[in-house]
């Protein structure tokens, strides 16, 4: 008699289900799950570190061969969550922590997270540049998250169409960029308080 045995370990985000002499299948659970629970309709969030949120409750949970185990971060409740991985499905045990009590449903409505990707917009402005300010070359670095560094001194910026508008932390001194649709070319014009204006061209460096 020949016994398979299944085992389930987690990569990532994702739940490999392997049985022994045979294949590998691989389901993802992380990302958000909704339907009824009780007589409650449950919006559960599971994320890639083993934090999530139950109706935007915080909870921690980690996963046991096919099984995923939560508790709210007060440990008032925990939540007993069978995966199933052919019907796509969380079947889940709400348990009382204080009061003893249980109650059970499935989750069916599954969204799993969108990649992030990268802003096309950003990419045509991040990076490194080299601008001929006057007489001078300023290197100049764009960030993805919303600052400039221009020399010494750092900018926050804001995008519209193909121009950042750039204000120093002391508002005294900003920055106007505008950069080509290719990405390999930027005009900045350099303010300081309505007095020196000067302008450049810049290039990657």
């Amino acid at each position: 008699m020949t016994i398979n045995v299944v085992t389930y370990t987690v990569e990532g985000h994702t739940l490999v289900i392997k049985e022994t002499g045979g294949e590998e299948t691989e389901s993802t659970f992380v990302g958000t799950w909704s339907g009824q629970v009780g007589m409650n309709t449950i919006n559960l969030v599971l994320n890639e570190d083993g934090t999530g949120t139950y109706n935007d409750i915080p909870i921690i949970y980690k996963v046991d061969r096919k099984s995923i185990e939560c508790v709210d971060e007060g440990e008032n409740f925990a939540l007993h969550i069978t995966y199933d991985s052919s019907e796509q499905n969380l079947t889940v045990q709400y348990e009382d922590l204080t009061e003893g009590y249980t109650y059970d449903g499935t989750l069916t409505d599954y969204s799993p997270f969108e990649d992030e990707g990268t802003d096309e917009e950003d990419a045509a402005y991040v990076g490194t540049w080299t601008a001929k300010m006057v007489l001078n070359d300023v290197t100049i670095v764009i960030n993805a998250d919303g600052t400039v560094k221009y020399g010494d001194m750092t900018f926050s910026y804001t995008a519209s169409g193909n121009v950042l508008t750039c204000v120093e932390d002391t508002e005294y001194f900003t920055l106007t960029i505008t950069y080509n649709e290719e990405g390999d070319t930027i005009h900045v014009e350099y303010e300081n308080y309505g007095y020196n204006m000067f302008s450049g061209d810049g290039v990657r460096a």
